[in-house]
C-alpha cells in the first residue's frame, strides 16, 4: 500500500477528533444564498472556509436586510460528515455584508465587508505558539485581509 492510498484512511479517521476540521474542509457542502438557480462564478462572492475553520463563520447578513442571511446554530459540534449548518464554501451575491467569525470561544470579530463579484474568500485560522489562534478573512487572489487579524 503507497502512502497516497493511505491518504482516505487518514482523513477519515482524523476526521472524528474534536477540533479536526480537515475532513470537513475537502467534503464538506456548498451553500447558495440567493433565490433562483445556481450562478456562474464571476457572479457571485465565494467564501470558503479553510482548514481547520470549518464552522469559523458564524453570521453573514446583507447590510440591505434586517434578518441574516446565514447564522451558525447554537446547538454546538455535528456529527463529522454530516455538513450540518458548517458548509465548506458558501456563494453570495456581490454586496456589502456584515460578517461575523468566531472560532469556539478562543476568538470573535465581527465587521463589514464588501464582497466583489467573482472574487473568493478563505477564512482561516492560524494556532500560535503561545496558545493564541490567529483568525481572519482574505481575499485569497490578493491577500488582502477583509476581517480579522493574520499574525
Amino acid at each position: 500500500m503507497t502512502s497516497i492510498s493511505r491518504l482516505p484512511f487518514f482523513l477519515a479517521v482524523f476526521s472524528f477528533l474534536p477540533g479536526c476540521g480537515l475532513y470537513w474542509n475537502q467534503f464538506g457542502p456548498e451553500v447558495h444564498l440567493y433565490d433562483g438557480p445556481k450562478r456562474e462564478a464571476h457572479e457571485v462572492a465565494t467564501i470558503d472556509q479553510g482548514l481547520g475553520c470549518y464552522t469559523c463563520v458564524e453570521l453573514i447578513r446583507r447590510l440591505d436586510q434586517k434578518d441574516p442571511t446565514y447564522t451558525v446554530s447554537s446547538q454546538g459540534w455535528e456529527p463529522a460528515g454530516s455538513g450540518l449548518n458548517h458548509p465548506n464554501r458558501i456563494s453570495v451575491l456581490p454586496g456589502k455584508y456584515e460578517v461575523t467569525l468566531r472560532y469556539e470561544t478562543l476568538k470573535h470579530w465581527t465587521g463589514y465587508v464588501d464582497l466583489r463579484p467573482g472574487h473568493t474568500y478563505q477564512v482561516l485560522a492560524d494556532f500560535l505558539p503561545s496558545n493564541e489562534v490567529s483568525l481572519w478573512m482574505e481575499d485569497a487572489e490578493t491577500g488582502e485581509v477583509l476581517l480579522g487579524k493574520r499574525m
